[in-house]
């Protein structure tokens, strides 16, 4: 009976020592899997982080692009329309010169040099003016500046008269500024006309001339 007890007693403490070692093994594998698990967690918001940042940056250089990109188009569309208002300009050029060159051949010695050009419409006679104005404006200060230097004028009289003409060759400078940006619409708008028109005589086979 004795034996049986001291049997069942070392049984029982082998199987308690075996759970004991079980779930100490079982706790340590848990708090590897658990340790795994948390630096994977963080790990990953790291990666989520970086990719959110590289997200940003990309889309900061989607709009630089697209800014770019919106910026040449308009360079290029102002390039195109000052190429047609050269275009004109050189086609009233040529057509000025095969008019004029009979007459310098002629030997013609007074020409009028006023009515050497004409201008075809009110907003280039316009124009005409303000450049004109302009350049007389910079003949006089030149002229005044010229007189100061060699002691014709006072300088406070110089002054007084150079702050008029600044002031006036300021408003002729921005109606200049107004007649140009009317006439390049008017340019451009007659340039749209003829290529909608030549379209359409290329459908309906009608010639344009």
């Amino acid at each position: 009976m004795v034996v049986v007890v001291v049997w069942w007693r070392g049984r029982w403490r082998r199987r308690m020592q075996r759970r004991f070692i079980k779930g100490k093994v079982i706790n340590m594998l848990v708090e590897n899997v658990n340790g795994d698990m948390l630096r994977l967690r963080k790990t990953r918001e790291a990666e989520m982080e970086n990719w959110f940042s590289a997200q940003a940056v990309l889309r900061g250089r989607e709009e630089e692009v697209n800014k770019g990109l919106k910026e040449m188009r308009d360079k290029m569309e102002g390039l195109e329309l000052h190429l047609q208002v050269v275009l004109m300009n050189t086609d009233v050029l040529e057509a000025w010169v095969r008019e004029n060159k009979g007459k310098l051949k002629g030997g013609s010695e007074h020409i009028d040099v006023d009515n050497t050009f004409e201008c075809v419409d009110v907003l280039s006679k316009q124009m005409l003016e303000c450049t004109a104005v302009d350049m007389a404006i910079e003949d006089v200060v030149y002229s005044l500046e010229k007189a100061v230097q060699e002691g014709a004028m006072p300088f406070d009289q110089y002054l007084r008269t150079v702050r008029l003409l600044s002031r006036e060759q300021f408003f002729n400078r921005a109606t200049a500024a107004k007649v140009r940006a009317a006439q390049m619409q008017a340019q451009h708008l007659w340039r749209c006309c003829k290529d909608l028109y030549s379209l359409s005589a290329r459908s309906t086979g009608v010639g344009f001339s």
